[in-house]
């Protein structure tokens, strides 16, 4: 199978492009693994053997960007021909946008778009706004889905995101859209913060950062670089006017605020909740750099499912299941000194699904017939949800109040824990995080009723978790000698169970951050006992 794609890298200088192609060549390829893809100039006109290509192609995408304009004879970001253009057909736009805001599109306008995008098949595009324009020239089989670049940014990596002001930030600058307010900008953050990064994203970005005064340290102008400093292990905010950027920083886990230049950003903005700022809004700047305000992005995952699915010859593809920057894994260049930050230190979080989670989920199916009656789960009543039996009723037991919790207690002390009331418990990742780990472990076992089983996981080989640590502590790491120990003194004549998952491979992409989805499963599920990614553990107690 050939699939054509309009390329947005090919003879261009806007690293932005890079970020794009990145995300559209993921879901490409997740889409359609056994494709050869031809890459296609869209800024400069095709010749023959491009043309020959596009008559051969069972599927023709155009990737991302503002490629799409009012008066396309005199923007030409799309540079097709009168000559050639019968030649160009059925394309289907994947995330593209419009430039600037303007008039209603020309005639000549409506007549190419008419011609060259496909008929039937949905297309992607970047905002309301977009689709606004395409409906005005009658096409109408069009889904906002905001760019590709998005499409990862699930609510639980989300909400991995810091909401605490960092100590230093990476700012970006628009040479071709330059503005006084930008000195203003500078100023700003080096008033709130220790050291101000700059990234060029363009060629001229170096010298119009410079222009606006000292006291920055610019980055190497490449992709590299700013993966490099983003995975540091710098407290870094992002801050700038470069859209792709700031979505680049969501994508590895970063605090941004974008600011809102032209009607790329500003529209995703309103569409999605981007944390977008209008620039010049010097207000609106400081309250969202200063104030710990959640993340309020929402994407159309329906648009998205929808887009991704109508492919002829397609693999299923759920996009909340990619990492957005999947090839982001930096590693020494030229010889230079080994990496010494991870890739990510949410888990994997902000990449997909951290590899702990794939061997919680094992265990808990392998033992879902005892996930039944009444259940008491902590955090939240997922694994309930996911592997309980028919009828299983669960009861959310928190630290403290909130959404979601129905029981307030403490594993530590026993408050707010009934004794003999619960068929099951379930604790993920809980114990290592409770000083008094033994106590804990008493009270959990003490709130099974006769028959009842106590599902349980620690981590073995693990980060620490930051989240935690610096809220109530993260104190242990487990062996599968120390949980059987434990459990052998607060559980006398329990039918304990205890076994581990995990290997030195799994260990090694579990401490760098990488995600499950990144990763072959056949080696995530080899188990080596002397690589204790988790231990797991049931105690049932006898009837």
């Amino acid at each position: 199978m050939l699939v054509s794609v309009f390329d947005t890298r090919v003879s261009d200088n806007n690293l932005g492009n890079a970020i794009i192609m990145e995300s559209v060549d993921l879901y490409l390829r997740a889409l359609f693994p056994r494709a050869f893809f031809i890459r296609l100039p869209c800024l400069d006109p095709l010749g023959a053997d491009s043309l020959g290509y596009l008559a051969g192609s069972e599927h023709i995408v155009f990737g991302g960007t503002n490629a799409l304009s009012s008066d396309m004879r005199a923007y030409r970001q799309w540079a097709l021909e009168d000559a050639t253009l019968d030649r160009v057909r059925g394309v289907v736009l994947m995330g593209v946008g419009w430039w600037q805001y303007q008039d209603d599109p020309t005639p000549y306008t409506a007549g190419v778009l008419r011609q060259v995008l496909h008929p039937e098949r949905l297309h992607a595009v970047r905002d309301s706004y977009a689709k606004a324009k395409l409906h005005a020239v009658g096409i109408d089989n069009v889904l906002v889905t905001g760019c590709p670049t998005m499409w990862g940014l699930t609510p639980e990596r989300l909400a991995a995101i810091p909401r605490d002001k960092a100590e230093n930030v990476l700012v970006t600058f628009t040479n071709y859209n330059q503005h006084e307010s930008d000195r203003d900008l500078l100023r700003f953050l080096q008033e709130r913060y220790a050291k101000v990064f700059c990234w060029v994203q363009g060629p001229e970005d170096w010298q119009y950062a410079l222009s606006l005064g000292g006291g920055v340290e610019i980055i190497d102008p490449s992709l590299e670089a700013l993966d490099r400093l983003l995975c540091s292990p710098l407290s870094l905010d992002y801050v700038g006017t470069r859209l792709h950027a700031g979505i680049r920083a969501l994508q590895f886990g970063r605090r941004a605020v974008i600011i809102g230049v032209d009607n790329r950003a500003l529209e995703k903005g309103r569409d999605f909740g981007l944390p977008v700022v209008p620039r010049g809004d010097e207000e609106a700047l400081r309250r969202m750099v200063e104030q710990r305000e959640p993340l309020g992005i929402t994407l159309p995952w329906e648009n998205i499912g929808r887009f991704l699915g109508q492919f002829d010859g397609a693999q299923r593809v759920d996009p909340a299941l990619l990492p957005p920057n999947s090839s982001a894994v930096i590693r020494p260049e030229g010889g230079g000194q080994p990496r010494t930050w991870p890739v990510s230190r949410l888990f994997g979080f902000d990449r997909g699904t951290p590899v702990d989670r794939r061997y919680i989920r094992r265990f808990m199916a392998e033992n879902a017939a005892h996930i039944r009656g009444r259940v008491l789960e902590v955090g939240d009543s997922g694994y309930t949800r996911a592997f309980g039996q028919a009828g299983a009723q669960c009861t959310v037991l928190g630290a403290v109040a909130g959404p979601g919790v129905d029981l307030v207690g403490d594993f530590a002390t026993g408050e707010g824990v009934p004794r003999g009331a619960f068929d099951c418990v379930i604790a993920t990742q809980t114990f290592n995080v409770i000083f008094e780990v033994q106590a804990a472990l008493e009270v959990a076992y003490a709130a099974l009723a006769p028959g009842g089983a106590l599902l349980f996981t620690v981590p073995g080989i693990s980060q620490v978790s930051r989240y935690d640590m610096d809220r109530w502590g993260d104190y242990w790491r487990f062996t599968d000698a120390s949980v059987r120990r434990l459990l052998g003194r607060i559980a006398p004549g329990a039918e304990i169970l205890v076994r581990t998952f995990g290997n030195v491979f799994a260990a090694k992409a579990f401490l760098d951050g990488l995600a499950e989805e990144e990763l072959p499963p056949e080696a995530l599920d080899e188990c080596d006992v002397d690589y204790q990614v988790i231990v797991a553990a049931l105690a049932r107690k006898p009837l």
